[in-house]
């Protein structure tokens, strides 16, 4: 008799120095940003081409050693806290808080934002 088969997924421990590529794994702000792909790719590159480029699926195959160096590896830190440091000016910007590049303090009062068929384009039209 064979006994039940299981599919058991480990995911690597990010070191706590290191706990934001999490965040910025999960943000599509990497995809247009080359050192802060940089930053997974350096970690392991052919496992970085492997998993074609994807940083969740880079984070759950990872070998910890290679966090746990990188997170004592001054140049790395250096890196990793300029990626930071964009990521959070980009973010905290006034004209993205409120999740829409166009903020409700460019659109004048007597205008209205529709949505067009083509995604992401809007028109502003009077009332």
């Amino acid at each position: 008799m064979r006994g039940t088969q299981y599919v058991l997924e480990v995911q690597p421990e990010l070191p706590a120095r290191l706990a934001r590529l999490n965040e910025i794994a999960n943000n599509l702000w990497y995809s247009w940003d080359r050192p802060t792909r940089t930053l997974f790719a350096r970690l392991h590159p052919s496992l970085w081409d492997a998993v074609g480029h994807n940083p969740k699926a880079f984070l759950k195959r990872v070998d910890e050693r290679r966090l746990r160096d990188a997170a004592d590896d001054p140049v790395y830190l250096g890196n990793f806290n300029r990626v930071l440091s964009n990521y959070d000016t980009y973010h905290n910007e006034p004209l993205r808080q409120n999740g829409s590049a166009l903020g409700p303090q460019l659109v004048a009062p007597d205008r209205k934002i529709f949505p067009t068929q083509h995604a992401g384009d809007r028109r502003l039209l009077r009332p």
